[in-house]
């Protein structure tokens, strides 16, 4: 069978709501492998309706380096499509360690594109272990929405201070008075690397500076 065909049957089992059939998945991955540009467009468009049984058969490529980087890209933009754990986690993890910019493109706007439904999963990640918190502190900070807001609230005092500074460095970006005495309170982290992201966040406020008369917290607290 070839490409043309392969395509023809994969359309045809989609058009006709046959997603359970295992050869839909089978055509899926062989085109995504082997097909042109065109043909790889095609089939990530519809691959999405098949369902979340793609996902893992997906997240093995994807997360495999010695793929092809357009077949990865391909794969990365069809998982971008589902707002699941199995997805985000795979995501913060690569946003973490691949170098390819445009597998780390296409990652990165998933996650931004996926946005506030994404949060209440990351909320649950927040709860669990260290690890956990820290990948779900990192994805939160990609999505940068102000419904994250109150989820990095609750890790502004977590005794990991990567935890910590990733926190305030992204509630900085936000510009609500209230966050000011967060930030002004971790001026006193004993930790160096927290104390330099309040600093910073603070910066970033210049039009709040005197109501709250940061020049004066900055003297009280060094580096």
């Amino acid at each position: 069978m070839d490409n043309e065909q392969a395509l023809q049957q994969f359309k045809t089992a989609i058009y006709q709501n046959k997603y359970d059939n295992f050869d839909v998945i089978e055509l899926g991955l062989f085109l995504l492998e082997s097909g042109d540009f065109q043909q790889r467009w095609d089939v990530a468009k519809l691959f999405p309706q098949v369902g979340e049984k793609i996902i893992e058969p997906l997240l093995i490529i994807l997360e495999n380096e010695n793929i092809e980087t357009e077949y990865r890209w391909f794969v990365a933009r069809i998982l971008s499509e589902f707002n699941d754990l199995k997805v985000i986690i795979p995501f913060t993890k690569l946003l973490q360690t691949t170098e390819e910019e445009e597998i780390l493109n296409v990652v990165a706007e998933g996650l931004t594109k996926m946005g506030n439904s994404a949060v209440k999963s990351l909320e649950i990640l927040l709860q669990r272990d260290e690890y956990s918190r820290l990948l779900a502190v990192k994805a939160l900070v990609q999505i940068r929405h102000s419904d994250t807001i109150k989820p990095l609230l609750t890790v502004v005092d977590d005794y990991n201070p990567e935890i910590r500074a990733i926190a305030l460095e992204c509630l900085g970006s936000f510009h609500h008075k209230p966050l000011i005495f967060i930030l002004i309170n971790a001026l006193s982290d004993p930790v160096y690397s927290v104390r330099k992201e309040a600093i910073i966040a603070l910066g970033m406020q210049s039009k709040l500076a005197t109501e709250f008369n940061l020049v004066t917290q900055f003297k009280a607290f060094t580096l």
